[in-house]
C-alpha cells in the first residue's frame, strides 16, 4: 500500500482536525441543496406574483410545462383550495386564445406558505422568509445552492 492510500495515524492532526460538531459544520456549509421541485416552484411563484398563467409559467424561473397538472396535485392531493379564471391572451401569431389563470385565496395563504417552507426543507434548503418576499428575486428563492 503506498503512503497515499494509508488512513492517518490515530491522534494525528489530520485524524483529529475533523471530528464531532467540527466536521458537522464543514459538511453544512459545502453542503448544497436539490433544486427546487415542480411543486415548489409553482406555489412559490403563485405566492410571489399572486396568479400565474401556463404563458408565464413555461419561462424561467418557473419552467412548470404542464401547469394544469400541477395545479390539480395541489388542490387533489394537498387540499389546497386554488382559484381559477378564464382569461384572453394573444396566443400564436397574435391570434387571442383563452387560459386559465390559477390564483390562491387569501384564506389558503397560510398552508400554502408552510407547505412551501415544508418542501424546502425537504431538499435542505433555508425557509423563505416572507416579510421579505417580493424584496428577494424569485430566481434567488429558487436557487438550489
Amino acid at each position: 500500500m503506498t503512503d497515499t492510500k494509508k488512513a492517518a495515524p490515530a491522534g494525528s492532526p489530520i485524524d483529529t482536525a475533523y471530528c464531532g460538531q467540527e466536521f458537522t459544520k464543514i459538511i453544512s456549509r459545502t453542503a448544497t441543496t436539490k433544486p427546487a421541485s415542480q411543486i415548489e416552484r409553482v406555489l412559490l411563484a403563485l405566492l410571489y406574483n399572486g396568479s400565474l398563467n401556463c404563458q408565464e409559467a413555461e419561462h424561467p424561473p418557473v419552467n412548470a410545462r404542464h401547469l394544469n397538472s400541477v395545479i390539480s396535485e395541489l388542490s387533489n392531493r394537498h387540499d389546497l383550495e386554488v382559484d381559477r379564471e378564464r382569461e384572453q391572451v394573444k396566443g400564436y401569431c397574435g391570434v387571442n386564445c383563452y387560459l386559465t389563470r390559477y390564483r390562491l385565496p387569501f384564506d389558503q395563504l397560510i398552508s400554502a406558505k408552510a407547505m412551501v417552507n415544508q418542501l424546502r426543507a425537504r431538499r435542505k434548503a433555508a425557509p423563505v422568509n416572507w416579510e421579505k418576499l417580493c424584496s428577494t428575486p424569485l430566481e434567488k428563492l429558487l436557487k438550489s445552492a
